[in-house]
């Protein structure tokens, strides 16, 4: 396994409007001196391939990934997101990196709800269906552009909880679309990371390794809280601070055979660099890389 981080650990998101982002320069230089090896894209890097390849072939570090939202939800959306999202495959091939990591995305009830999911908050049956086909299309087409596709279950979306997970992964087809398990965001929704691992053995393509605040999750559970201000509030703490049985987690993917890059997450904490030396440091002692 190797380690990666995310930019995301720098505030890299829109959604969280009170972070203010430094230079992409100054991101990746930190991320070399707290010692990971690779990042994922996001829109702040050069979206020129061969400008982004060597801003970090001259740092050492190598493209793993991207994070990218998608609604599929409906058909009528399907080929619009495939075709933006084949560009963005396109993108990422050039520039080195083999995966695509995508999300369900966000929506304001579900953000809403996040932690605290119901079924009567869950997708239709048609709903179901049209993300299953749009997800393995999307693949299809993905694997065209010599990149792999991986579902990020995510809090705040339609897939966050296991039987969310579970629904997603008999809908797709395990040649096509693999999964990206982030033990945060699992965590968040209600399932055991250990046992995803364990049970998904076979698709898991891609990992985001995170943690959970506990006593922020159980105010989560019982108030009206959403998901936006929970990070906000540093609902996700530096590896082994908080409630997921991270060592679990490393064990189940040494068990499973897993031999790709564990991506660290910690979306926006206050001293970025700080935490990512931390994080860092975690990985080494306890996930032995």
């Amino acid at each position: 396994m190797r380690a990666g981080t995310a930019p995301v650990n720098w505030g890299d998101d829109p959604m969280y409007t009170w972070v203010t982002l430094p230079p992409y320069q100054v991101m990746l230089d930190q991320m070399v001196e707290a010692g990971y090896e690779g990042t994922e894209y996001t829109p702040t890097l050069p979206s020129d391939p061969e400008v982004l390849r060597r801003e970090l072939e001259q740092r050492g570090l190598e493209l793993i990934s991207n994070f990218a939202e998608v609604n599929l939800r409906d058909r009528s959306t399907h080929a619009e997101e495939i075709a933006r999202l084949r560009e963005r495959a396109r993108l990422l091939h050039a520039a080195g990196a083999g995966i695509l990591v995508v999300a369900d995305a966000s929506t304001p009830h579900r953000l809403g709800v996040a932690g605290r999911v119901k079924p009567e908050d869950m997708l239709s049956e048609a709903q179901w269906k049209a993300l299953g086909e749009g997800l393995n299309r999307l693949g299809e087409t993905t694997l065209q552009e010599g990149v792999r596709l991986a579902l990020h279950p995510h809090a705040g979306t339609y897939v966050e909880t296991r039987l969310e997970v579970d629904r997603v992964m008999a809908e797709t087809d395990p040649a096509l679309v693999g999964l990206c398990p982030d033990t945060g965001h699992l965590a968040y929704g209600g399932a055991d990371p250990v046992r995803v691992f364990d049970d998904y053995a076979d698709r898991v393509w891609h990992v985001h390794l995170k943690d959970v605040d506990r006593e922020l999750m159980q105010q989560l559970l019982s108030g009206t809280q959403d998901f936006v201000e929970a990070v906000r509030l540093g609902i996700f703490p530096e590896l082994g601070k908080g409630m997921v049985d991270l060592r679990g987690c490393l064990a189940a993917l040494r068990r499973v055979g897993y031999d790709g890059w564990v991506v660290v997450e910690q979306d926006a904490p206050p001293n970025p660099l700080e935490s990512a030396k931390n994080n860092r440091r975690f990985l080494r002692e306890v996930g032995g890389f």
